[in-house]
């Protein structure tokens, strides 16, 4: 991989969600980043699983409910939304909801908050 690459992996991921997608295994949500495909992702979680677990646990923001802060991001950049616009709104609308919302709800949130 190169710096190009790197640079728009961790532009199109915050850092924590980066490290909770090679912590769990998830190359789905390393796939969404323009540029990684399946190969790619699989390399990544090989080489860098150890290095990002020996950094502590990860923090409870990192857990299911970032999961579904990224799904509803993704499906509000599928909406037309811009992709750090997305992933701050769905960021906000997931804290506003709780840990337990699904991404379906966030969507809502999010839209609802927009036509306000």
């Amino acid at each position: 991989m190169g710096p190009a690459l790197a640079l728009s992996l961790l532009s199109s991921l915050p850092f924590e969600a980066f490290r909770a997608a090679v912590v769990n295994g998830d190359a789905a949500a390393l796939t969404r980043v323009k540029g990684v495909g399946r190969k790619l992702a699989g390399r990544l979680l090989l080489d860098l699983a150890e290095p990002m677990k020996a950094r502590g646990p990860l923090p409870a923001s990192a857990g299911p409910a970032a999961g579904a802060a990224a799904d509803a991001a993704a499906a509000l950049a599928a909406l037309g939304f811009d992709r750090r616009e997305a992933d701050a709104k769905a960021a906000e609308a997931a804290r506003a909801l709780g840990s337990a919302a699904a991404p379906g709800e966030i969507v809502r949130e999010v839209l609802r908050s927009a036509r306000r």
